[in-house]
């Protein structure tokens, strides 16, 4: 129990000191604007490399940080490619921590930070439809990050399995998000809207249907179960 704290840790300390750094410098506040956040980010000259990262990092694990914003910034600042890379690799190390904190501390850990009724509501349907219902979640931005990699901690979820759906169903959003960035936003409101809708009928259709898509994904991820 001591060494998993002492792990516990080793992870938290520095992330809360990164939160830190965010709150003294601004950075924060300038989360809520694509321009304010572009320009704070540019600010740092040869670091904004390093503290679009960071960001990115936070928005995982923190919840009301505006992850769209900072990848639409990403992608008018570093352009498609390069935002793409920060975002991806940002957001996979986010979700491991997140995972694997609350398979370190547990449930009591968890409901901290989601509240006992919504963390038990929540984990009722992540067990039922646990696959379908990660990758759905993961593939579409409807649900936040955090949230979603603490539930995975909580149950039987291998970290294979986690780490095979994460890296198949994540990279999706940020790339549309970094090539809107790169390409100025200039995606007519027309197709915005078709898109918006087709990715909620599939959002649908998937937890509907979700006991063929968790059939379909246990085959897939069966080698990877016991990793």
């Amino acid at each position: 129990m001591k060494r998993k704290i002492l792990l516990a840790c080793t992870l938290i300390v520095p992330t809360l000191a990164l939160i830190l750094f965010l709150w003294l410098s601004g950075g924060f506040k300038a989360m809520g604007s694509l321009e304010e956040f572009r320009a704070y980010v540019s600010g740092y000259g040869g670091w904004a490399h390093v503290v679009y990262w960071l960001a990115q990092f936070l928005a995982v694990v923190l919840a009301p940080i505006p992850g769209n914003v900072i990848t639409l910034a990403g992608g008018v600042m570093f352009g498609t490619f390069t935002s793409i890379l920060l975002s991806l690799t940002a957001n996979y190390a986010a979700s491991f921590l997140v995972f694997g904190l609350c398979r370190l501390l547990g449930k009591s850990f968890a409901q901290k930070f989601m509240g006992k009724h919504s963390t038990n509501k929540y984990y009722e349907l992540f067990t039922r439809k646990r696959d379908s219902f990660l990758f759905l979640t993961i593939l579409f931005p409807f649900f936040p990050d955090d949230i979603i990699c603490m539930l995975a901690g909580l149950t039987t979820i291998s970290f294979g399995r986690f780490a095979c759906i994460l890296v198949v169903a994540k990279p999706w959003g940020l790339i549309a998000a970094s090539i809107l960035g790169d390409v100025g936003l200039t995606l007519p409101l027309p197709w915005l809207i078709v898109l918006g809708v087709l990715a909620v009928a599939i959002f649908v259709l998937g937890l509907r249907y979700g006991d063929r898509v968790e059939s379909f994904l246990r085959r897939k991820f069966r080698k990877v179960d016991g990793i």
